[in-house]
């Protein structure tokens, strides 16, 4: 069996085109026995490389035409946003209307009009504007899911609440713009990770007060106690969101010493899971009421 040729290093770690490669003297019989994997029509990623989000969307883009624009999901994950499955995220792309696309195969293509505040430029891809992003998948995503990815786009500056409700502002007509307007009014920029979200999120609808996110306590004295989730400051409760790490050895004792820390300085507190969030939602609300409501009761 013949060997593998190495590839030129100019192809060696990224996608390429089949005029890339001719450019470097490898004509496509070449190409037959190197390491490579067919992506589109002209277009090879070498086996090297993992078959991941950044390069499936660096692949597309070279079979792409060029006002292509990175939209909605793809968007989302571009910006590093969370989403609600843990499927591979699909290329999908806007294109103007009446854009003669190829067939590509794993890429969903949207046909609408794009003004120029509408893309951004974004680790070296033309993207939906983080606003616009936010805006085209309210008719797709449910509320949580679509403030989870609003609530990441602010907490890491790459949009301000007042682009958001531009966006939202203009497109009256649009549809999932009354989902869109929903979120806006549940976002919250201090939000850490898309869990904390649906915490928070379930609170509010569930028609129990918004609590304050991740901000610091105090004891009597004036003196700092830790940094927390949620509080309810008058009720002196915090929440915590207890994710995969608390249940390291270090991290576990670290908390215990916390918890009890926070007791001391006359704080209630309530630990919740990813199961619980997930599988008995119902179940945390409960507890948070009643908690709320021993506070009320025991307030002077």
């Amino acid at each position: 069996m013949q060997r593998p040729r190495p590839l030129p290093a100019p192809l060696a770690d990224r996608p390429f085109r089949l005029l890339d490669a001719a450019e470097l003297g490898v004509n496509g019989e070449r190409l037959r026995t190197a390491e490579v994997r067919r992506a589109h029509r002209g277009v090879y990623v070498p086996r090297t490389l993992p078959d991941v989000f950044d390069v499936r969307c660096d692949a597309a883009f070279l079979a792409l035409p060029e006002r292509a624009v990175l939209s909605h999901r793809a968007a989302a994950a571009w910006y590093g946003c969370p989403l609600p499955d843990r499927s591979p995220v699909a290329v999908e792309v806007t294109v103007p209307a009446g854009t003669v696309l190829p067939q590509l195969q794993a890429v969903r293509a949207h046909a609408a009009r794009l003004e120029a505040d509408d893309v951004r430029s974004f680790r070296g891809r033309a993207v939906t504007s983080p606003a616009r992003t936010v805006l085209d998948l309210a008719a797709e995503l449910s509320l949580v899911d679509l403030v989870a990815v609003a609530d990441s786009l602010l907490a890491r500056g790459l949009v301000t609440r007042e682009a958001l409700e531009a966006m939202v502002d203009g497109a009256a007509r649009r549809r999932g713009v009354r989902r869109a307007r929903r979120a806006l009014e549940l976002v919250e920029p201090r939000t850490r990770s898309a869990m904390e979200t649906r915490v928070r999120v379930l609170l509010i609808l569930a028609g129990l007060p918004r609590p304050e996110c991740n901000v610091d306590v105090f004891d009597a004295e004036g003196q700092w106690v830790a940094t927390v989730d949620f509080l309810y400051r008058d009720q002196r409760i915090v929440i915590e969101y207890d994710g995969r790490h608390h249940g390291e050895e270090d991290q576990r004792v670290y908390d215990l010493a916390r918890r009890n820390t926070l007791t001391r300085a006359g704080y209630v507190i309530l630990h919740f899971s990813a199961r619980d969030v997930l599988r008995w939602p119902e179940r945390l609300v409960a507890e948070v009421r009643e908690a709320l409501d021993r506070a009320g009761k025991s307030a002077p």
